[in-house]
């Protein structure tokens, strides 16, 4: 069985790859891909991190896990999604680094899987966007407590993927842009369930509605009906045709709210993570979904 482990991060996919799959799972589970309920192993999957299951074999562990989350199917493939999988949003930057535990924190995950394949999956996301909107989430009095002193120009996604290939160098690793994901998440969700390119999933327009007109999704819906593209490369064409053309420009921008930043410091610090994400493109075994 393969277990696909969606790591989030903060202040990216806010739940909505697993609320997707969730309204999707009996259409999923008839190709073998089973979502469950967070309810039925997050909490059991954080006591056996806290070492509450000590006293069990890593065999015993494993058993209770699945099958509480399976309630016994017999799946290929199991879903499990949280944000909270690398670390609570104050240990986003830890130590002046960013998510420092997570090559740790993925070993100690795929040893409470040891007879099961991991795969991990997340989204990275600008830091000129990314630091903005954990100081909301936090509030910047929290943030700062937190998050010490750190140098958001010296942060790299390289690291973290680096720090996770060391720990981890048989489990397969999937990125993507949290900036890309309108265009790409039908890719998205496909890659982190594998299911059919052509099965049909519900629910799937939730982050285009959010930055395209109705009348835009009514005529893109349409479209898509009429002329279904053959591969994801047709689909990102359309999208960026019907955003180009029904696209809301204030949706599409992020509003930066940080003390002491200049344009000029936000545009380096973009150029730096489009490099540091083309640096990742070109690393084996890790796959970028890319528009």
């Amino acid at each position: 069985m393969r277990i696909a482990l969606h790591f989030g991060v903060h202040s990216t996919d806010e739940e909505r790859l697993l609320k997707c799959l969730l309204k999707n799972k009996e259409t999923l589970l008839k190709e073998g891909i089973a979502v469950p309920a967070p309810g039925r192993y997050r909490m059991n999957m954080r006591n056996a991190l806290g070492n509450k299951f000590a006293h069990l074999s890593p065999d015993d562990i494993q058993h209770h896990i699945l099958s509480e989350m399976l309630d016994g199917t017999q799946p290929d493939r199991v879903v499990l999604s949280h944000e909270h999988f690398f670390c609570v949003p104050g240990r986003v930057i830890f130590r002046g680094q960013l998510l420092p535990l997570a090559g740790d924190r993925v070993r100690q995950y795929a040893e409470m899987f040891p007879d099961h394949n991991v795969e991990v999956f997340f989204a990275t996301r600008d830091m000129a966007t990314l630091l903005p909107a954990l100081y909301q989430r936090m509030g910047r009095a929290q943030a700062v407590e937190h998050f010490g002193e750190y140098d958001a120009m010296q942060q790299r996604w390289t690291a973290v993927i680096d720090d996770i290939r060391h720990k981890n160098p048989t489990v397969p690793i999937t990125i993507w842009c949290n900036e890309d994901t309108p265009l790409i998440w039908n890719a998205v969700l496909r890659e982190v369930a594998n299911h059919a390119f052509d099965t049909q999933l519900i629910g799937t327009d939730v982050l285009l509605s959010k930055i395209m007109t109705p009348e835009g999704m009514k005529r893109l819906n349409a479209y898509l009906q009429s002329h279904p593209p053959a591969n994801d490369n047709q689909r990102y064409r359309i999208l960026e045709a019907f955003l180009d053309k029904f696209g809301i420009e204030d949706a599409m921008e992020e509003e930066l709210d940080m003390p002491g930043w200049s344009p000029q410091y936000v545009e380096d610090l973009t150029a730096i993570y489009e490099n540091d994400i083309y640096e990742i493109s070109q690393m084996p075994d890790v796959s970028v979904i890319t528009p």
